[in-house]
């Protein structure tokens, strides 16, 4: 797999962590710099992931919401007995 260089400007403090991570894992810097921004890319796709998730659930609710009540409902539950069947209380 080739590589592309890249130069960066750290200041101190990462500089400092970097090269103790680097001497306590046996991995080069640039290794661990390669894995955070792995875990960066993962997590602002996850992270787009749930809000587009978000965006579709919130679409559904408003649809219902919209629909009103539905007609002869004979619901005789409140929100704490709710807690109380899935056992959060």
């Amino acid at each position: 797999m080739s590589k592309i260089r890249k130069q960066v400007y750290l200041d101190p403090s990462h500089e400092r962590e970097l090269k103790k991570m680097a001497r306590e894992t046996g991995k080069t810097e640039a290794t661990i710099i390669r894995e955070a921004l792995d875990r960066l890319i993962l997590e602002t796709r996850l992270d787009k992931e749930r809000m587009e998730s978000w965006k579709a659930e919130r679409a559904f609710i408003n649809e219902w919401t919209a629909k009103g009540p539905v007609p002869g409902d004979q619901r005789r539950w409140r929100r704490e007995d709710l807690y109380d069947r899935k056992g959060l209380r």
